[in-house]
This record gives C-alpha cells, sequence and structure tokens, in this order.
C-alpha cells in the first residue's frame, strides 16, 4: 500500500534507519530480542508518527542486545553455581525474550542504557583489570618516601620479580589467578626491586575474611633491611583497611567460583552478580532467576518427554 510508505525526509530517515537495523543484525549472534521490539515499535506507526531521531535505530538495538546477553549470563551463571549444568541454551534464549519483553520497550530501553553506565564503572573497578590478568586489590601504587609499593597483576610480572629478585615468585601465579596469594614489590626511585611480599587471602578468627602476611624478602631470600620499614608498614596498615577488606568479601566469592570453574568463569559469574544486584536496585522484582533457572529445566524436562 503506497499510502502508507514513508511521505516526508524525516520519515524516509526513519525507514532508512529500520534497513541499517535490519542489516545489521543480520550479523549479530545474538536473540534479536532488539529486532523484534523496535521493528513492532515501528510497525506501529507506519511512518505517520514522529520518532526520535536523536538516537540511532542500531545504537538503540546494541543496548537491548548488550542488556539481553548479560541477562541470559546471569541465569546460566545462577545454574551454574546451583550445579545445574544442564540447560539448553535455546531454553534459556527464549527466557530472555519473553522476560525482557514482559518489561516493555521503554522501560528495558531505560535499564539497558543505566547498565551500560554502570558497566563501565565496575569495569574500573574490576577484580580483574587486564585480560589474563591477577586479581587486583592495590589500584594504583603506595607512596612512602622514596619508596613505591606496587602489587604484581599479571603473570610476567611475576616472572620479571623473579629474575630480578632471585626468588620462585614466577612460581605463584596459580595461587595470584586463583585469588588466594597476593604478591607485591617495594621498588626505589629507580624503580628496582628491593623487597618481594606476600600476602594470602584467609579467614579470620571471626569467621570474616582478611589478608594475612606470609613472607617478605629481598634477594635471594635475604632478610630486608630497615630502611624498607616504612613502606613495609604502609603496605601492612593498607592491607588492613576498610577499603581493603571490603574488596575481600568479593575476592571470597570470586575464589570460590574459580576453584569451581576457572578464571573465565568466574569473572563472568562475578559480573552476573554485579548485573542481579543491579536490577534488584532498580526494584525489578519479576525477574527472579532461582524461578528463570526452574523454568528453564522444567522446559527442557517437557522437551526431552
Amino acid at each position: 500500500d503506497v499510502n502508507r510508505l514513508p511521505k516526508n525526509g524525516h520519515e524516509w530517515k526513519a525507514f532508512g534507519e529500520t534497513i541499517d537495523l535490519l542489516s545489521a543484525l543480520t550479523k549479530m549472534p545474538t536473540s534479536s530480542l532488539s529486532g523484534r521490539l523496535l521493528l513492532g515499535e515501528l510497525s506501529k506507526l507506519n511512518w505517520r508518527y514522529k520518532i526520535d531521531s536523536r538516537v540511532g535505530l542500531r545504537e538503540r538495538a546494541l543496548a537491548i542486545e548488550r542488556f539481553a546477553e548479560n541477562f541470559r549470563q546471569a541465569i546460566v551463571a545462577t545454574a551454574w553455581v546451583n550445579g545445574t549444568n544442564c540447560i539448553a541454551s535455546g531454553a534459556v534464549q527464549r527466557l530472555v525474550i519473553e522476560a525482557a519483553c514482559s518489561l516493555g520497550l521503554s522501560r528495558l530501553e531505560r535499564l539497558a542504557r543505566k547498565w551500560m553506565a554502570e558497566e563501565m564503572r565496575l569495569d574500573s573497578e574490576s577484580i580483574i583489570q587486564q585480560p589474563g590478568g591477577l586479581p587486583v586489590i592495590l589500584e594504583n601504587p603506595l607512596e612512602a618516601g622514596d619508596m613505591k609499593i606496587i602489587q604484581l597483576t599479571e603473570s610476567r610480572e611475576l616472572a620479571s620479580e623473579g629474575a630480578r629478585m632471585g626468588n620462585c615468585v614466577a612460581d605463584y601465579t596459580g595461587r595470584c589467578a586463583s585469588g588466594s596469594a597476593y604478591i607485591f614489590s617495594v621498588r626505589d626511585r629507580d624503580n628496582a626491586s628491593c623487597v618481594t611480599v606476600e600476602y594470602r587471602l584467609e579467614q579470620s578468627p571471626t569467621g570474616l575474611p582478611e589478608l594475612n602476611l606470609i613472607q617478605q624478602k629481598s634477594y635471594k631470600n635475604s632478610t630486608p633491611d630497615t630502611r624498607y620499614d616504612e613502606a613495609l608498614n604502609l603496605l601492612q596498615r593498607y592491607t588492613a583497611s576498610p577499603i581493603v577488606r571490603i574488596k575481600l568479601l568479593n575476592l571470597v566469592v570470586y575464589r570460590r567460583a574459580w576453584e569451581k570453574g576457572g578464571s573465565d568463569m568466574a569473572v563472568k559469574y562475578m559480573r552476573s552478580l554485579e548485573f542481579i544486584q543491579f536490577l534488584k536496585t532498580e526494584d525489578v522484582s519479576q525477574l527472579d532467576f532461582e524461578k528463570l533457572v526452574a523454568e528453564a529445566v522444567r522446559r527442557e524436562e517437557a522437551a526431552a518427554a
């Protein structure tokens, strides 16, 4: 029906954006949830009403798709930690589409954009701050006079420290990756290593997590000179500070997840916990992930029968 085609420049722009959206969606390995919702919105408008073109359809689609993927990962992570590892991707994907659509396009887009901003903040505070990296509790160096203290957060840094100091710290990669051990290096003004320090995540007598000093050694495992006392005392105060104690609560969860599924799964699981907490903060009460997992299992069992 030619009467339903675009009539002016604005409507033709919306039409062009829709074609661009369709083209983009065919290249996305996603549920195409955004396509269903946005095209549904556009079909109702039939180009006759003003469409807000300040935000392109592709950008809107990507925000929804990213949100939907976090949604899917949260369901999978909830099943994984509960020992339900048999959920088929098809069942989960259908649940994602149904649950997301139940929010309505307007609310879904608002949540998607808010979550994108929240993810940027979380990335800056992430336990793992680079691909293949180790859990971080000291983001920036501590300064003590002309000395500084850094945390070694990559396997190559552990290897370099071991070569500099003639110790076996390079062999600690596994323990550091799991979130059990944390290695620090006291450096002079020329960035030369002076003391290598190991702390370990353990449980205090009260049941709370804490970092305990295991060893601090100078070159070839010798006893550190007293001139490093100021830096070592500063590190001790930092590891016992309230800001670190808060981080340790997350690190305990990370360590348990790492022991079960390795670093990649542990990072995804931690982000899924943050996503679920975000939804709770936004009062999205109808999205109970325990119930969603149970429904996915029910559907899978019904399909198998």
